[in-house]
């Protein structure tokens, strides 16, 4: 039977397609280097024209497709990879077939997909602005799910070695998630018995007319002059 008949290869080109095509999905317009741009745009193509030929080449694959991801975390903002990131390793599906190694297959990819945007969220978490603690407490939440689901997968299928660098990394980032949840403020509510003015009300929260502009992004203001009377704010 020719390579090009193959089942389990054509349901792997499939995949991979499937995989590009979120990829391609997922990708945001930042203010990266021309550069970074073009080689994130350069790796999508490379990934989408010949990963169907790649699936007979696994290393040569696999660098395809580690390159789009290296690619993204360089040219998008950092909020973008991490919710990016966070579609892939909740949100990728690989297609299953009838035969045994075609469902092998599927779940491979799967699992490089997955654990590949873990990798990218372990690189991007650092350059995330936490400005408060519920944030931070969401995102360990979300980041402490991601690992638990993918260390469990590793678990069941007796890969020791995939299993201990996921639960390594994922002590690292949740450790770095806690100290720094540690210095940060928390959100509080505020209730004014009649409408403010945003300097008026960082004054009265802060006793800091400044953050006004920070107050009015916070609750979403739609006018400065006649701020909400109830909202939340950080606590100092």
């Amino acid at each position: 039977m020719s390579g090009a008949l193959n089942p389990i290869a054509v349901a792997a080109a499939e995949n991979v397609a499937s995989l590009a095509a979120h990829l391609t999905e997922i990708r945001r317009p930042a203010a990266g280097s021309d550069q970074a741009q073009a080689e994130l745009a350069d790796a999508l193509y490379r990934l989408s024209v010949h990963g169907a030929s790649l699936v007979y080449d696994p290393p040569r694959l696999y660098e395809t497709i580690d390159a789009v991801y290296a690619a993204m975390t360089d040219a998008m903002e950092p909020d973008a990879v991490f919710g990016g990131m966070l579609s892939i390793a909740t949100g990728f599906t690989a297609t299953r077939r009838a035969s045994e190694a075609e469902t092998r297959n599927a779940i491979a990819i799967e699992r490089l997909a997955s654990r590949l945007a873990l990798r990218e969220i372990g690189y991007v978490l650092p350059a995330i602005d936490l400005d408060n603690t519920e944030r931070a407490e969401t995102i360990r939440r979300q980041v402490f799910e991601l690992f638990l689901a993918e260390s469990d997968a590793a678990a069941a299928t007796h890969d020791d070695v995939g299993f201990a660098a996921l639960i390594e990394l994922a002590h690292r980032i949740l450790d770095d998630l806690d100290n720094r949840a540690a210095q940060l403020p928390s959100l509080t509510t505020f209730q004014t018995h009649r409408p403010v003015n945003a300097i008026t009300l960082a004054h009265q929260l802060y006793a800091d007319a400044e953050r006004n502009l920070e107050i009015v992004a916070r609750t979403g203001a739609r006018n400065p002059a006649f701020m909400p009377m109830l909202g939340r704010v950080l606590d100092r």
